[in-house]
């Protein structure tokens, strides 16, 4: 064989090898870098379905809006001028993905929940029964006045007397309310059940007024009002919830105004701990006569749950921006065997009359029931 022949054939045998070298490295490549680009892949788009704060760095600030409608004194709903589906426009895609952390997550259909927001929880042991997005801060819509209660209970005895103030009125079409009279007078009690029971923000205006001026000294209703409202906060940072902030007294949208379902579930577990305000929001109605004006005074309980299922309270709320809301206490055959549910951030849809066609927080609460009832 030629000299010439000998260095064409090595040189075609290195170009063949160094080939081979290649296609395999490429295989290797793939074979490593392919799968871990669909896990980073998976990371990423489970990054992007958390919920966005409430007035987050780089959002505009979330409007104050007329919130808690009155419905014939039955439900709350806010005014609004066509046919919106108010969580799921709050909602990004893919929010559901959280449920994976849920520790019943297997039990209750991930798909099957609206809210964006839920915790539940056993009152005697604090330990955690089921959480999706519980940590997120959301709005809560009239929740807020399960704070304003607890607040209400450290400053005045249930039988003091309040004067009611006009400025304690709202407009009816537009705000849940137990129709308030101005220069009436009602108990401190009294005006506790309208504001737990039928969600009456007229209740939590007058209350936070009068208990915000002992606070304050002063007689001036925003200043006490302002007063009471500092004290809700106090309140909640005394309980360490680091994620909970109070605009008003009842639950009107606010950018300051949020909590998370595990914070404010734990009100609703603070709330269901005090006798008087546990035997309110059990209380299917109320009926009484005032004793300034002789009004007779006539309140619907605004949770839908209430003797189902062993359900014993505590409290519905509902806005524009909180969508549909509810903290509902469990009451279980044992003794002290209390179980606490908050859902925040449930579709819900009204329509030009204002009237709620859909209500998505209670579908939600029963699948989130029977799941925990059937892991137990």
């Amino acid at each position: 064989m030629h000299e010439k022949d000998v260095v064409l054939r090595a040189t075609r045998l290195k170009q063949l090898s160094t080939s081979a070298m290649i296609v395999i490295a490429v295989v290797i490549v793939v074979a490593i870098v392919g799968p871990g680009s669909l896990v980073l892949d998976r990371l990423t788009n489970s990054s992007t379905s958390a919920n966005p704060e409430i007035n987050s760095p780089g959002q505009p600030p979330i409007p104050t809006t007329a919130a808690n409608a009155s419905m014939g004194g039955s439900g709350e709903a806010p005014t609004v001028t066509s046919q919106t589906n108010i969580s799921t426009e709050n909602k990004p895609a893919g929010n559901q993905l959280s449920a994976a952390s849920g520790s019943l997550a297997a039990s209750i259909p991930v798909e099957s929940l609206t809210a964006q927001g839920v915790y539940a929880y056993d009152v005697a042991t604090g330990e955690m029964l089921y959480g999706v997005g519980e940590n997120e801060r959301l709005a809560i819509g009239s929740t807020t006045k399960i704070a304003t209660a607890l607040v209400v209970i450290e400053y005045v005895s249930p039988d003091d007397e309040v004067v009611i103030d006009p400025s304690d009125l709202v407009d009816t079409a537009l705000y849940s309310n137990m129709g308030l009279v101005a220069g009436d007078t009602l108990t401190v009690e009294q005006l506790l059940q309208g504001l737990l029971v039928a969600s009456g923000t007229d209740a939590a205006l007058a209350l936070a007024r009068v208990v915000g001026a002992d606070i304050s000294g002063s007689d001036d209703p925003d200043m006490a009002r302002a007063a009471f409202i500092t004290s809700m906060n106090d309140y909640a940072s005394e309980l360490g919830l680091t994620q909970t902030h109070f605009a008003n007294s009842g639950g009107e949208d606010d950018p300051g105004n949020y909590s998370t379902a595990k914070e404010i579930a734990l009100l609703g577990g603070e709330l269901m701990q005090e006798p008087m305000l546990a035997d309110i929001v059990a209380m299917p109605s109320y009926s009484f006569v005032s004793a300034g004006l002789g009004q007779t005074y006539e309140g619907a309980n605004t949770n839908q749950m209430l003797g189902t299922d062993g359900i014993v309270g505590v409290k519905t709320g509902s806005t524009d921006q909180a969508g549909g809301c509810v903290v509902l206490a469990q009451d279980g055959a044992g003794v002290g065997d209390l179980m606490v549910v908050a859902i925040l951030g449930s579709d819900l849809t009204y329509n030009d009359l204002s009237q709620i066609v859909t209500d998505t927080r209670w579908s939600d609460a029963q699948a989130i029931f029977a799941g925990i009832d059937g892991a137990n």
